[in-house]
């Protein structure tokens, strides 16, 4: 068994376990409504998670069709292009899915559009950049619209600060940005994203 897989294991164990306390679900009117991906999504099986793991591949393209089923501050469940997924909150222990009107609101933004047209607002990039957002292959000089669909809200900003609950106005404002890379074991290995300029200039791993 590799460590990467105890690591997803050990994580799944926890995540289950968290379940069986019977989250308390948030009501809120619209929620349930028919939406569409903003960005790209990484499931694992039936998990997806509020930030992606890069070391998955890319399984849902942004734009797909989505709709919340069920909302709690520990747990989201989702239902995208017809399968049912669990999304859990990271990194753990940090904190949990915002359950206030506005926290709920830009839940919804930084994951969701209302018309699949929206996706394609504002100037339009170049073809190797269109293809390498659609790939969800991160590249230099992508902007920071583009890699936030390409690899979907970051885990933290500014080194250190959960961006879980955070608008996704404050995201794109932020010159660093930091997804989970891998879990092994109870570790997880981060990758550190660095802008100027509104472009992506370098990514490093810690």
């Amino acid at each position: 068994m590799t460590r990467r897989l105890l690591g997803t294991l050990l994580l799944g164990a926890a995540a289950l376990a968290a379940g069986c306390a019977q989250p308390m679900q948030v009501h809120k009117l619209g929620l349930d409504k028919e939406r569409f991906t903003r960005v790209n999504l990484r499931p694992e099986a039936n998990t997806l998670r509020s930030s992606n793991f890069l070391i998955i591949d890319n399984n849902i393209p942004a734009g797909a069709p989505a709709r919340v089923i069920f909302y709690s501050a520990e747990q989201v469940r989702l239902l995208v292009s017809g399968i049912e997924y669990v999304m859990w909150p990271l990194p753990p222990g940090s904190g949990k899915f915002p359950i206030d009107d506005v926290g709920l609101d830009n839940f919804l933004d930084k994951l969701f559009v209302d018309r699949k047209e929206a996706l394609g607002a504002g100037p339009q990039p170049s073809a190797e950049m269109k293809a390498a957002v659609a790939s969800g292959k991160w590249i230099r000089q992508m902007t920071k619209e583009e890699v936030y669909t390409c690899l979907d809200p970051p885990m933290e900003i500014n080194g250190g600060v959960a961006a879980i609950s955070l608008p996704r106005s404050a995201v794109l404002q932020s010159d660093f940005w930091t997804y989970p890379h891998q879990l092994i074991i109870f570790e997880t290995t981060r990758s550190n994203f660095i802008f100027a300029s509104g472009k992506l200039q370098d990514v490093k791993q810690q």
